[in-house]
């Protein structure tokens, strides 16, 4: 459970104070490797009860099995709950942190491949923030069964028949992350294109699908590649 919403997206808080103190933990944080417990455990102590029950009843409504044997492995509904409260606090404060600045700076040189605003927010998003796991699983599934020349063919069907408005959403609300910390120091052309990207995402639906279903291609390359599945596949 204590990285349940990690794999979920939508295992996440929606009471405003929560959100306001995820925006102000993940600034104080910046490049720090991890989220300290202490923060973690401040940002769920804002969770009122009825967003608690919400987090909660949202993954057990769904996931029926899986909580129930959550429950069951761990011998405490509430401890269960807390851990999953838990989990939802911490995912909305590091999707909130920037990209680590060795991408951002990736983005400042690379003129020839990240040329495009729509490029740009795709290389720095992150991808199992807007898909589930879940999600990821049934694009290796059916790539699988796939010869290798059709592979990203392959994960395109699963995005296109799995795509709806959570994801679209996810988008934005990643995107919207990024923009409430541009202008980035001493990154001025990542800045200029990432703040039009995030402009661009947040007025056009077309776009934010496209840059959906294209995420989930590279989150299940980078899934993939522990399963010996070479970036050659996706050519």
């Amino acid at each position: 459970m204590h990285d349940i919403a990690a794999l979920f997206p939508f295992l996440r808080p929606e009471d405003d104070v929560v959100l306001a103190f995820a925006d102000r933990a993940a600034d104080d944080l910046g490049e720090r490797d991890h989220i300290p417990p202490a923060i973690v455990e401040e940002a769920a102590a804002l969770v009122p009860a009825d967003e608690r029950a919400r987090l909660v009843n949202a993954f057990a409504h769904r996931y029926v099995r899986r909580w129930a044997s959550v429950v069951d492995a761990v011998g405490d509904s509430a401890v269960a709950e807390r851990a999953l409260v838990l989990s939802a606090v911490r995912a909305a404060i590091g999707e909130r942190r920037l990209p680590p600045r060795g991408m951002l700076q990736e983005v400042e040189h690379n003129r020839a491949m990240l040329d495009t605003p729509p490029k740009v927010l795709l290389f720095v998003i992150q991808h199992g923030c807007i898909w589930s796991r879940d999600d990821a699983h049934a694009a290796i599934t059916a790539f699988a069964k796939t010869p290798r020349t059709e592979l990203r063919r392959a994960v395109g069907v699963v995005a296109a028949a799995r795509l709806d408005k959570s994801h679209r959403r996810r988008v934005r609300t990643l995107a919207g992350h990024l923009a409430r910390q541009l202008p980035l120091a001493r990154l001025p052309r990542t800045s200029s294109l990432l703040e039009q990207a995030c402009a661009e995402v947040a007025a056009d639906d077309a776009l934010a699908d496209e840059l959906a279903r294209e995420s989930l291609s590279i989150y299940v390359f980078r899934l993939s590649i522990g399963r010996g599945l070479g970036a050659a596949a996706f050519n």
